[in-house]
C-alpha cells in the first residue's frame, strides 16, 4: 500500500478538505458559496450549488497551476476534492518557479520525480488551522510525517521547512468546503 492510500485508509482525506467553506478579507479568489438548502425547482427554489472546494478555489485564483498539476499527477487532486478537512499551505506559480530555478528542473521533471507526493503531502496538515492556530504552534505535523515549524518576525508570519528555508504565509485564512489555505511565497521541502 503505498503512503497516500495508507493516509486516505487512516481518514486523513477526510481532515484536508474544511478549510475552505467561507469567504475572508484575505481570500484569493471571489468562489460563491450557495446558500440553497433544497433542491426542488417545482417549488421554485435553486438546487443548492456545492461549496468550492480546496481545488476549486485553487483553479479560482488563477496563480497556482503548477500545483494544480502536481496534484493532478501525484492521484492528490481528489482528496483535495473531497470531504476531509485540510490546512494547505499553497506555493504560489511564482514560488513553483523559483524553486525550479533553483533545483535546476524543469516542470515536466518535478511532474516525473518520485517525490512529488511526498513534497506535496508536505504542504498539507491534517484539519482546519486558522492563522492564529498556525502562529500558536511550535510544530506542525505534515501529511507526510514530517514538520515543519511557524514563526513571526518583523516582515510578517512564515513557516519554515527541515531544511532551515523560510517561506512566507502571504495570505491566510482562505476558506473551502474542506480545508483552509495559507498561500505562501517558497516551496517547502521534507
Amino acid at each position: 500500500m503505498n503512503r497516500i492510500s495508507r493516509f486516505a485508509a487512516l481518514g486523513l482525506v477526510a481532515v484536508f478538505s474544511a478549510a475552505c467553506a467561507e469567504s475572508s478579507p484575505t481570500q484569493v479568489t471571489d468562489a460563491p458559496v450557495s446558500e440553497g438548502r433544497f433542491d426542488n425547482p417545482a417549488m421554485g427554489n435553486k438546487p443548492a450549488a456545492a461549496e468550492p472546494t480546496i481545488v476549486d478555489v485553487a483553479e479560482g485564483a488563477g496563480n497556482f497551476s503548477i500545483l494544480l498539476r502536481a496534484l493532478e499527477t501525484a492521484g492528490l487532486d481528489g482528496i483535495f476534492e473531497g470531504k476531509g478537512q485540510f490546512t494547505v499551505f499553497a506555493p504560489t506559480d511564482a514560488a513553483f518557479g523559483a524553486a525550479l530555478e533553483e533545483l535546476g528542473l524543469t516542470a515536466e521533471q518535478l511532474l516525473d520525480s518520485p517525490d512529488l507526493a511526498a513534497i506535496l503531502t508536505y504542504h498539507v496538515a491534517t484539519g482546519r488551522r486558522y492563522a492564529e492556530d498556525v502562529l500558536g504552534s511550535e510544530e506542525i505535523r505534515t501529511l507526510n510525517g514530517g514538520f515543519f515549524f511557524p514563526g513571526t518576525d518583523a516582515e510578517g508570519a512564515f513557516i519554515t521547512d527541515a531544511n532551515d528555508r523560510e517561506s512566507r504565509i502571504v495570505a491566510a485564512d482562505i476558506e473551502a468546503s474542506n480545508g483552509v489555505i495559507h498561500v505562501i511565497d517558497t516551496v517547502i521541502l521534507p
